[in-house]
């Protein structure tokens, strides 16, 4: 019988080591300059490798225990150097390291009393931590290695060097995921002034070298891989819709040519750096993340292009080093990052998000959980903690994380617990949307009574709050809304998208006449667009002639246009009878689910727009909402697979009116 999994103990450790050192690498950059970073990363990385090559052996390798002992002596160096140095900074997280071994099974002495050493000692004792567990397991791995030893021994893993290269797949509409030979590690930048040290010069790190030796066509090479990292910089930066502008199936264009520079670049790792033993073709990620960090300001496009380009690799090592950049970078860059690891292939990222939960500060837990989100990653037992975190944006985050958590009935029970205790009305929002998507109307319901609190005492919900569960019961509400939402509307203009998501011919009157006031008071174009929008959103008229528009409007934007109180007063009095029955209306006809999934397919439409229309219809037909910052290919065929999906319902219906049915 073979081993079991869990009777081999270097899988874990190793990878809450690595974790571990990973910290310890990003914490690098706080030291002073004088301190040896240049042989500290060298001794890092290292470590890293050999943890790596250990968590990959098996105990019924002949050189499993072997493997132990060289990973302890790596840590045993670089323990060394960082206890070198002398640093009066700031104590840091070593607590965070023993959680993650303990939570690998790490048995661990007791923490002594915690001595003033600074930063660098700190950082010792982590990796201290690490090397005791590691000898720990290396005892029982003795005893693994005794249990499965009357069957032979295998061969050690196949070095890179002779297993076959998989074959080179371009990327057509979404990325492919990419085989690179070599390994993937983090690099930290040395300061200039790295020189005036004291010690000897250290040997320089691999990304220091140049590639593929020396000569005009390791130039060239270079200067392919710097103009692929711009291009897929400046392409990521145009491919992403902004709030406020429409957005276009024409994306895709942006889309491909991004994608054949990510491939091209990656096809260069194909060339290895003779001055590498082995020969590999990892210099290129040591060079993309060099010009990552070397940017003169935080660079929101260069940080999109390495995460972008490291999660399109195979493996966790990769994904592993675009998280050390996320942990350590500017918060500026943190959407970007966001934004690429929500794109990328790698099967590798979610695992090493979920560890990131752990140990992360508040924007980086936000990001993670976003990122897990969007990716359909999330899973229960690593977000529900979070629902009952001190900070707002986090619980936030968590809250929308259960829109797609499993399994549904303990993402909903969690989610009904969290929305008894929660006393701020903007996670409160989030809660009622995630449960809304699951088919329960509880959270709406929480809102309806907060907004009628607001009606007998205003101000006591935030207006961007207040505007936000407007539209949500606008949207997933019933025809009993409607006097609801006309009297919030009446104190506030503002709130005149949630009539029009709302759909009811009520609505019409009182929208014209806020129009009509409007335009006496000569109030902002904004607040006028908007009323205008959702006159057009329920009635469908009055046509766009020029004559009709206001001076300075398009008639090609039908979501900024604003057209004359008067045009919509004379095309209500001819419409009138059109909507004598009391139903939901959407463009002039009765609301049917394939009126949500045309508008979402449309070009021009504002992407927060489309964000409620993912939301409209994942909530009425039961379907998880669509990515609509997605590559343009994989929405198309996301919007393809809904069509015939979507079933007869009847028009006019308020889709709120399903809620609560138990719907899984």
């Amino acid at each position: 019988m073979s081993a079991l999994p869990h009777e081999f103990p270097a899988r874990d450790i190793a990878a809450a080591g690595r974790d571990v050192v990973d910290r310890v690498v990003s914490a690098v950059s706080g030291l002073p300059q004088r301190a040896g970073v240049t042989t500290l990363v060298a001794a890092l990385r290292e470590v890293g490798e050999t943890l790596g090559r250990l968590g990959a052996s098996r105990a019924d390798e002949f050189d499993h225990v072997e493997r132990f002992d060289r990973a302890i002596a790596a840590l045993q160096g670089a323990r060394a150097q960082l206890e070198k140095v002398a640093t009066p900074a700031p104590e840091t997280d070593e607590d965070a390291a023993r959680a993650l071994l303990e939570r690998a099974g790490a048995k661990l002495p007791p923490r002594p009393e915690r001595r003033s050493g600074g930063l660098s000692q700190d950082l010792a004792r982590s990796l201290l931590g690490v090397e005791v567990a590691l000898v720990s397991a290396r005892s029982r791995a003795i005893d693994t290695v005794v249990k499965v030893g009357n069957r032979p021994a295998r061969a050690a893993s196949t070095s890179p060097a002779t297993t076959a290269i998989p074959v080179f797949r371009a990327s057509v509409g979404v990325p492919a995921l990419h085989h690179v030979e070599g390994s993937v590690r983090p690099t930290v930048p040395c300061s200039a002034d790295e020189d005036d040290d004291d010690e000897a010069p250290a040997p320089p790190a691999h990304h220091e070298r140049a590639p593929l030796g020396a000569g005009g066509e390791a130039a060239h090479v270079a200067r392919l891989a710097r103009d692929c990292m711009e291009d897929i910089a400046i392409l990521g930066h145009l491919r992403t819709v902004p709030e406020g502008m429409p957005w276009s199936r024409s994306l895709a264009g942006f889309d491909q040519r991004l994608l054949d520079n990510v491939d091209a670049l990656l096809s260069l790792t194909r060339i290895p750096d003779g001055a590498r033993e082995p020969a590999s073709g990892s210099w290129v990620l040591d060079e993309l993340q060099r010009w990552a960090a070397d940017a003169p300001i935080p660079d929101p496009g260069r940080a999109f292009a390495q995460a972008l380009v490291l999660g399109s690799i195979h493996g966790e090592d990769a994904a592993r080093t675009a998280v050390v950049a996320l942990r350590s970078a500017h918060p500026s860059t943190l959407t970007a990052q966001r934004n690429a690891l929500s794109l990328a292939p790698s099967p590798g990222i979610g695992p090493v998000l979920r560890r990131l939960l752990r140990t992360g500060d508040v924007p980086r837990i936000v990001v993670a959980l976003d990122t897990l989100r969007l990716r359909r990653e999330a899973d229960h037992p690593s977000i529900v903690m979070f629902l009952d975190h001190p900070d707002v944006l986090v619980r936030e985050a968590a809250a929308r994380c259960f829109a797609i958590v499993e399994p549904r009935p303990r993402a909903i029970s969690s989610l009904l617990g969290a929305l008894t205790r929660e006393d701020d009305e903007r996670v409160v929002l989030a809660i009622a949307r995630s449960l809304t998507l699951r088919g329960e109307r509880s959270g709406i319901d929480h809102v309806r009574g907060l907004l009628a609190a607001e009606m007998e005492s205003p101000g006591r919900v935030p207006r961007a709050v207040r505007q936000g569960m407007m539209c949500l019961v606008g949207i997933a509400g019933t025809e009993r809304d409607a006097e609801m939402l006309r009297r919030l509307f009446e104190r506030s203009p503002e709130g005149a998208a949630a009539l029009g998501w709302h759909g009811h011919p009520g609505h019409v009157e009182p929208l014209i006449a806020a129009l009509e006031a409007e335009e006496q008071r000569g109030s902002s174009p904004l607040l006028r667009a908007a009323l205008c929008t959702a006159l057009q959103r329920i009635t469908g008229g009055p046509r766009r002639n020029h004559d009709e528009l206001e001076e300075g409007s398009s008639a090609d934007d039908f979501y900024g246009a604003t057209l004359l109180a008067s045009s919509f007063r004379e095309f209500w009095r001819q419409t009138r009878g059109d909507f004598t029955k009391v139903q939901r209306y959407r463009f002039g006809v009765p609301y049917a689910p394939r009126c949500t999934l045309d508008e979402l397919g449309n070009d021009g439409v504002p992407i927060e727009i489309r964000e409620e229309l993912a939301f409209e219809f994942a909530m009425a037909c039961g379907e998880s909402p669509l990515f609509v910052r997605d590559w343009i290919k994989r929405q198309m065929s996301a919007l393809a697979t809904m069509r015939e999906r979507i079933g007869e319902s009847v028009p006019g219906v308020w889709p709120g009116t399903r809620l609560g049915r138990g719907r899984s």
